[in-house]
């Protein structure tokens, strides 16, 4: 199949639609369907396409890096980085299809001009003007679904007593990572934590996609917010699945972490009603033995009865 294809046949089979993976990794919806489409004009650039691909694939639990190298294969540098469309090889792109986008591209740059100057004034105007904008806010993180901030999470619901935490790898509790400290990431001492074992490359290579730590409630309840503490310094990604078995497929992504250390709030857009909270690493922090390591400080669930 090709890269679109994979990346489509992911999307539907876990019943995700093109609005949700846009909002899970701010790739915009045009560009998505476009990609699914295997046309990689709309990203402008190899680096850029490059990046959306990954995003998209992290987020739907694919390997980017197979997708990747067949993008690299497939789709030649062009000059100044650009993309050539996808037209028969030996047409000449003198006064044809690239000429034609070529200048459709110029003559686009001043209405592209005058869209970013009045987006620019519109958030100035609000800054200014809006009677609820406080200079104290800060500023999201980038997480989809929910939000993360490096401050606590604003007004929190209150939080919620896990029945266990339970290491968690691809075939489930069974093959977690030193899953006799996973106790550690819920004790709420912040001296003790929760580590997965150490790996050769930080997206875990072609041995598993991922290593985790899954929170039981012990009954459905209403999450609406998490407090993650990872390792400071290095940076990690992470998803936020939550579902009522404890199956790393039938629970849906809530949640999804980029370059995350330290303490971290977590914020839903919406309620979740599950049972289970997994906090699944799909990048690990390089370690100073030159390996790949993640620590989890504490995890605290936030929510309430359904």
């Amino acid at each position: 199949m090709s890269i679109g294809e994979v990346l489509a046949e992911a999307r539907h089979g876990r019943g995700l639609t093109v609005a949700e993976v846009s909002h899970y990794t701010r790739v915009r919806e045009s560009l998505i369907r476009a990609i699914e489409q295997d046309d990689y004009l709309l990203s402008g650039s190899e680096s850029r396409a490059r990046a959306d691909i990954r995003a998209i694939a992290i987020a739907l639990d694919v390997d980017p890096h197979p997708l990747i190298s067949e993008f690299d294969e497939t789709y030649a540098s062009a000059p100044e980085d650009e993309l050539r469309p996808t037209i028969p090889f030996g047409r000449s792109d003198r006064d044809g299809v690239f000429g034609r986008i070529k200048h459709r591209r110029i003559r686009w740059v001043p209405v592209l001009a005058i869209l970013i100057l009045a987006a620019a004034g519109f958030a100035v105007y609000h800054f200014v003007f809006d009677p609820g904008h406080s200079s104290g806010s800060a500023a999201p993180g980038r997480t989809s679904p929910g939000s993360t901030s490096r401050s606590a999470a604003p007004a929190p619901a209150a939080a919620l007593v896990p029945a266990g935490v339970t290491a968690f790898g691809p075939d489930g509790p069974a093959d977690g990572d030193n899953p006799q400290l996973a106790r550690l990431a819920a004790d709420r001492d912040p001296a003790s934590a929760w580590m997965t074992d150490k790996y050769g490359t930080a997206l875990f290579g072609t041995a598993q996609p991922g290593t985790g730590l899954l929170i039981d409630m012990g009954r459905v309840a209403t999450i609406t917010s998490a407090e993650v503490t990872l390792g400071a310094g290095s940076a990690a990604d992470f998803q936020m699945r939550a579902g009522n078995t404890p199956s790393r497929a039938s629970m849906r992504v809530v949640a999804i972490a980029n370059n995350a250390s330290g303490p971290l709030g977590v914020r839903l857009t919406a309620p979740v009603h599950a049972r289970y909270v997994l906090i699944w690493f799909t990048k690990l922090p390089p370690d100073a033995s030159g390996t790949f390591q993640a620590r989890v400080y504490n995890v605290s669930v936030q929510g309430g009865s359904p």
